[in-house]
C-alpha cells in the first residue's frame, strides 16, 4: 500500500538470522555481494564471552539492492 507510513523508505542494511556458529564473516559475503556491493557485516557475538549470537546485519553499497 504506497499511502502507509514508511511505504517509500529506502533500507541498506539487512538483519540475517539463523547463523550457525561456524559462519565466518566470509561466508556472508559471498553469499550476499550476489545481490550488490557490501559496505560492511556486523556478526553480533556477546560481549562477555565472544560467542556469536547466531545472527548479523549486513549494510549494502546501495539502498537499491
Amino acid at each position: 500500500d504506497s499511502n502507509r507510513p514508511g511505504a517509500h523508505l529506502t533500507v541498506k542494511k539487512i538483519f540475517v538470522g539463523g547463523i550457525k556458529e561456524d559462519t565466518e564473516e566470509y561466508h556472508i559475503r559471498e553469499y550476499f555481494e550476489r545481490y550488490g556491493k557490501i559496505e560492511t557485516i556486523d556478526i553480533m557475538e556477546e560481549r562477555s564471552t565472544g560467542k556469536k549470537r547466531g545472527f548479523c546485519f549486513v549494510t549494502f553499497d546501495d539502498h537499491d539492492t
